[in-house]
């Protein structure tokens, strides 16, 4: 009886250690990621636009690609979310003009050479009739 004790004690003890051994830290993988966050989210905004840029890879082609978001005159933008969707394949972002406290913003995307890039850009503001 004690022997069989031992035995199933052993198999849980490498069953947790294995567990453990192959777990995957995420993050690592979030803080390696391409992206852009600036200011921030009040109760009173609103999300004005949601879209995804995504372009695929072409061997030896640096991709780049200038991409204008415009909200409502009379609105104001206050918060950019910009995340990378999909594997990181450490593309850049930038904005070109416009931004925060202004209805638009121009961003300039670029990809590595032969790689591809995946953003899911998220802005939020208020809206002033």
């Amino acid at each position: 009886m004690k022997s069989v004790f031992v035995v199933v004690l052993l198999a849980g003890c490498v069953a947790v250690g294995y567990a453990s051994a192959t777990e995957v830290d995420t993050r690592v993988a979030d803080e390696t990621r391409s992206g852009l966050i600036l200011g921030s989210i009040g109760p009173d905004d609103r999300l004005l636009s949601n879209t995804n840029h995504e372009v695929e890879a072409a061997l030896y082609v640096v991709q780049t690609q200038e991409v204008l978001i415009r909200a409502v005159e009379y609105s104001n933008i206050t918060s950019i979310r910009v995340t990378e969707v999909g594997t990181s394949q450490e593309p850049s972002i930038s904005i070109l003009e416009g931004g925060l406290r202004s209805n638009f913003v121009r961003f300039l995307f670029r990809s590595q050479k032969g790689r591809a890039y995946s953003f899911n850009v998220r802005i939020h503001g208020t809206i002033g009739c």
